[in-house]
């Protein structure tokens, strides 16, 4: 998942489609995957492509942040780079005050950074 994403973040899309495509087909039933680092690698992708919009309706597939107590293992890595590509798809929008609510999210949210209590 962070060999697609890391592909993904400077542009080698077609490298990070392909191993998109395998990790859907390898991990169906992965709720980490599914909810959280597949979408997170097909909203960098929209990103690159110049498509703010459709990297917010990718995102739209992801677990929102209030569910992630939901999914029995959340590694450190995938919550956070959700919220980084939600935040930068809503900057390439305009919508400025939606990247920075999203931003602020990560840091205060129990599990995402290891900071909740400590930001206020």
């Amino acid at each position: 998942m962070e060999a697609a994403l890391a592909y993904a973040m400077p542009g080698d899309s077609a490298k990070a489609e392909s191993l998109a495509a395998e990790i859907r087909k390898l991990h169906p039933l992965d709720t980490q995957t599914q909810s959280l680092w597949l979408p997170a690698i097909q909203a960098q992708l929209a990103l690159n492509r110049h498509d703010p919009a459709g990297a917010l309706a990718a995102l739209q597939r992801a677990v929102p942040p209030i569910e992630y107590g939901a999914i029995a293992y959340v590694s450190n890595l995938s919550p956070i780079y959700t919220a980084y590509i939600r935040g930068e798809a809503n900057l390439a929008a305009g919508e400025g005050p939606a990247a920075a609510a999203e931003f602020q999210r990560s840091r205060t949210t129990a599990g995402w950074c290891g900071t909740a209590g400590l930001a206020h």
